[in-house]
């Protein structure tokens, strides 16, 4: 052709099933620092977007956050907490876009405190009870447990918590450990049924301690049951994995 060709773009493979941003991460590793930078730079401008004025295409909003997780842009942290206190304006989302804001903040292990973590427990739908439970949990088991007789009988989100407690147990030392599956059995009797049994099956699964790549053959099939429910309930397939899998704002 006269004149050349047109220089060739390489796009994203996208892989049947695949969530928006999927593609995207796994060509970010490839790219240039500059180019890297450049990406993360414009996600950080929509994420700040978003949050500045929520609204918008809801499957957009989800790939969205679950890509500035995706990249650790914690720079994006403050924005994201200022929507959460903007009570009337968090509260008039809908509970998908809800969800994806709270896990962003999880996911990036921001530094929020507690009282952030009790006021919106005190305040949020209990379709984010599991969420706020984790953010709880990440300042203590006492605040976080009472959050669980609130919870509903629901089996999605007795499948949410048995992976809230299974991540946060993996992080901790085999006494920390112990500790919190004495303070889950304890208030085990007070919750709704699917809840208590969620809690106790995950208290059953720990086997005296054991660290999670060692757990009981009964307890990896109980995580990777949980795991297939909320990743079913999410249209999205589940492969087992339980040392690295993670909870999509379930």
């Amino acid at each position: 052709m006269a004149g050349g060709s047109a220089p060739r773009e390489i796009l994203p493979l996208v892989v049947p099933d695949e969530t928006p941003e999927g593609p995207i991460q796994r060509l970010v590793r490839g790219l240039s620092e500059i180019t890297r930078k450049d990406l993360r730079d414009a996600c950080c401008v929509l994420v700040r977007r978003f949050a500045a004025s929520p609204d918008g295409d809801v499957a957009y909003t989800c790939a969205l956050l679950r890509l500035a997780t995706g990249l650790q842009l914690t720079d994006v942290g403050d924005a994201l907490h200022h929507l959460v206190g903007r009570n009337e304006e968090f509260d008039g989302l809908g509970e998908l876009q809800q969800k994806a804001v709270i896990s962003a903040l999880l996911d990036l292990r921001l530094p929020l405190g507690l009282a952030f973590w009790r006021e919106l427990a005190a305040r949020a739908s209990k379709s984010l009870g599991v969420l706020t439970f984790s953010g709880l949990l990440n300042q203590g088991r006492r605040a976080a447990f009472q959050v669980l007789p609130g919870l509903p009988d629901d089996e999605t989100v007795a499948d949410a918590l048995y992976v809230s407690l299974d991540q946060h147990a993996a992080r901790l030392s085999v006494e920390e450990r112990a500790k919190v599956a004495e303070a889950a059995s304890d208030i085990a009797a007070t919750c709704q049924p699917q809840i208590r049994s969620a809690v106790l099956d995950w208290v059953n699964g720990q086997d005296n301690g054991a660290v999670p790549d060692e757990r009981p053959a009964n307890g990896r099939e109980k995580l990777n049951a949980a795991l297939a429910g909320v990743f079913s309930r999410l249209g999205r397939p589940y492969q087992p994995n339980p040392t690295s899998a993670r909870l999509a704002a379930a």
